[in-house]
């Protein structure tokens, strides 16, 4: 096995179960419990972040699990500079989309927003590109195929809420009449 860097030594050593419990949490159930607290009430009418990011979750499951597996990074991939130059790409994504969402409300949003556009989007697409390609070029026929359907499963559940509207989350609600217990 070769010297892992950065990501590819914790992904290594930690646990598939603790990591799937990690990600999970992170993604999914933060913004349940967050949005009871701080808006008073349990929403999620997103598709794309509901069920979507179950398939991207899904996708760097099995990258790490080709990791334990084969023991090997592609070795671009494990070139500091690689990593760093996503992380920093995943950050000013999220900035940017924090930035977007400001410029066309006038607003910021509410707290889970900011945590979704902040965190949640700059930790899937720095994991995503720091694995998608052990899955790429060690994994099997049947694997490479799987994290394909599984990003493209993603996207339709994104052009799913975008056709929808579901992406605003709170006004999509307020259109449907399903915002009554919303505290503004």
């Amino acid at each position: 096995m070769e010297e892992m860097g950065y990501v590819y030594g914790f992904l290594y050593d930690f646990p598939l179960w603790g990591l799937f419990l990690l990600l999970i949490s992170l993604a999914i159930s933060v913004l349940l419990i967050t949005r009871g607290k701080w808006e008073k009430v349990n929403y999620n009418f997103s598709i794309c972040s509901s069920i979507g990011d179950s398939f991207l979750i899904a996708a760097i499951l099995m990258a790490t699990e080709i990791l334990k597996r084969d023991g090997v990074v592609p070795e671009f991939c494990n070139l500091p500079e690689y990593q760093l130059a996503w992380l920093i790409i995943s950050i000013m994504a999220g900035l940017t989309l924090a930035a977007r969402g400001h410029l066309i409300s006038g607003k910021w949003g509410k707290g889970t927003d900011l945590y979704h556009n902040l965190f949640i989007v700059p930790m899937f697409i720095f994991l995503l590109a720091t694995t998608y390609p052990i899955t790429y070029y060690q994994g099997s026929p049947q694997e490479k195929l799987s994290a394909l359907l599984l990003l493209i499963a993603w996207l339709l559940t994104l052009l799913f809420d975008l056709a929808t509207g579901r992406l605003d989350q709170r006004s999509w609600a307020r259109k449907k009449d399903l915002s009554s217990h919303f505290q503004d």
